[in-house]
């Protein structure tokens, strides 16, 4: 615990966080302190300190502030913690106290785990703890992922089921909630896959910040495993991660969309660096990208949606759907871009142009240069 027990003065630094503190008349270093509607009488010779502090009494709350006050420390910050943990256990109470019949059978090994885990953890549950979302705790400062989990009367012989986790597919998939397993060891495994993952989402994150990402229209800062930003106009480009080391220790997997002419050169740079082996794990991922590609990463401020050929050039918007636009025009001095499926209803609207299979050619819209789109699924 990070304390500086001389400033302010100890027994002030008591009082301002205990207001009904007082002293036992008689005894060096007693005092009398309540916590919720309890007393806790301790005798603390050398306070503020907690060497050979002792309670006098024999109940419950003496019980957790003795097994607290074993770690040593700050009489002060340990009282604090005592009171959090007595709180706790008196909220789990009230809640047992208005659940009846069933409900409450059901729920009582539910509510002595989350006693256990901390009620703190808990960010949200349905009125008889049928249904909780539990918060994952991270190395990070940010907030972290919650697990949303569904448990029968028969929990914890009858595992819970996974409703939602805000951790990657690919990630959460990789837990499996098992029989008689308890809350407890659920969620570490919750949080050993989130301090896994983090360094790579903290990448792509770097991206929502210093790049312009156009998906997803709304990241997640703990779901999402790609961005698709804007590097030139015309040109986007679409980042994945498959796994925790991709982003930082090793490149993730990325695709170039845009016009040949306006695309290729960055593949090629970006093949170039790749294949000398130059992504520099200590870099991250803005800087290793705006190394290979010799460029600025554009931010939303550089432009509009037209100036960098982010919008359809068909139906003028960015998304139709979950769909960005994908098919360009190869011409040098068009290079317009297209959701496949408007590309596709305007160039079948021509009753001139040639469909082979599931191919349809025709010109494109603007320069009515030869372009071609295959039926959209």
């Amino acid at each position: 615990m990070n304390f500086d027990p001389a400033s302010p003065n100890p027994v002030e630094r008591l009082l301002a966080a205990f207001p009904r503190a007082a002293p036992v008349p008689g005894f060096q270093g007693a005092w009398r302190v309540g916590i919720q509607r309890d007393q806790l009488t301790l005798s603390a010779p050398k306070f503020p300190w907690s060497d050979g502090a002792k309670f006098i009494g024999e109940n419950k709350l003496c019980s957790v502030a003795k097994e607290v006050f074993g770690e040593g420390g700050d009489v002060i910050e340990l009282l604090k913690e005592v009171e959090r943990i007595w709180t706790e256990r008196a909220k789990s109470k009230r809640i047992r106290r208005h659940l009846r019949g069933p409900a409450r059978a059901a729920s009582v090994e539910v509510l002595t785990q989350l006693d256990s885990l901390g009620w703190d953890r808990v960010a949200q549950s349905n009125e008889d703890f049928s249904e909780v979302s539990l918060k994952i705790r991270t190395d990070d400062d940010g907030e972290g992922p919650t697990v949303g989990l569904r448990l029968s009367a028969g929990f914890p012989e009858d595992p819970p089921e996974v409703i939602h986790c805000d951790l990657p597919a690919v990630a959460a998939s990789a837990v499996h909630p098992a029989k008689g397993r308890t809350l407890q060891d659920l969620v570490e495994q919750y949080e050993d896959l989130a301090s896994l993952w983090s360094p790579a989402l903290m990448q792509l994150q770097a991206l929502d910040e210093y790049a312009w990402v156009i998906d997803p229209e709304k990241p997640s800062r703990w779901k999402d495993l790609f961005r698709r930003i804007v590097v030139v106009p015309g040109v986007t480009l679409l980042l994945e991660l498959s796994s925790p080391d991709e982003g930082c220790a090793v490149s993730p997997s990325m695709r170039f969309f845009g016009p040949d002419h306006s695309a290729a050169p960055l593949r090629q740079k970006m093949r170039d660096y790749s294949d000398e082996d130059r992504w520099d794990p200590d870099w991250g991922l803005v800087r290793n990208l705006k190394s290979a590609l010799e460029l600025e990463l554009p931010t939303p401020e550089a432009g509009d949606c037209e100036d960098f050929g982010v919008e359809c050039c068909v139906c003028y918007a960015t998304r139709l759907g979950h769909a960005l636009p994908e098919k360009s025009c190869n011409n040098w001095s068009c290079g317009k871009k297209f959701h496949v499926e408007c590309l596709f209803e305007y160039l079948q609207s021509n009753v001139e142009n040639r469909k082979s299979m599931n191919v349809i050619y025709g010109t494109c819209p603007y320069c009515e240069s030869a372009i071609s789109c295959e039926q959209p699924d």
